[in-house]
């Protein structure tokens, strides 16, 4: 419970910090945010634009990432009309697909949030890839990462049987 508890006060202040909120510089702000990369394994930039995105168009269908699952979640009875999102730049279908797995959406969500950092390793990449240009500190960013996937490994490599690795992931 301690360390769930850490957790959750470390995931508040790496979200104040992609604010720019802890020490009112944006630069130190930013060093300090990648340097807690290695630990969380969520990109800041990406994070940024996405959260930043969010604030701005708070729970808009078409417009806010944050509520943009389709076609496992629809947080809106107007997403099962399908919708077109400005974010993403794609069409969210409500398909035969959406429609099994939205019917079952009470059940799959906590399975999904158990593997959910996934996406935003996947999600952190895709950004770095097509925003490298745009991204204030893409070799850092990148680097931090990098070492998070390192630091995993060294951790399973350090488990003594399979089945703890397995626990562990």
């Amino acid at each position: 419970a301690l360390c769930g508890a850490a957790w959750q006060q470390m995931s508040l202040f790496g979200h104040d910090l992609g604010h720019g909120n802890v020490t009112g510089s944006w630069a130190h702000d930013m060093a300090i945010g990648i340097a807690l990369i290695p630990f969380f394994g969520i990109g800041l930039s990406w994070w940024k634009a996405s959260h930043n995105t969010h604030h701005v168009v708070t729970n808009s269908e078409t417009h806010d990432p944050d509520i943009q699952h389709m076609p496992v979640f629809a947080v809106a009875p107007r997403m099962l009309r399908g919708f077109y999102s400005h974010y993403h730049r794609r069409a969210f279908a409500f398909d035969a697909a959406a429609q099994a797995l939205l019917a079952r959406q009470h059940w799959l969500y906590y399975p999904i949030m158990a593997v959910a950092k996934v996406n935003l390793w996947i999600q952190t990449h895709i950004y770095l890839a097509a925003q490298w240009h745009r991204t204030p500190t893409p070799y850092l960013e990148t680097a931090a990462m990098l070492t998070h996937y390192a630091a995993i490994g060294c951790a399973l490599h350090a488990l003594p049987t399979a089945g703890a690795r397995v626990v562990f992931v």
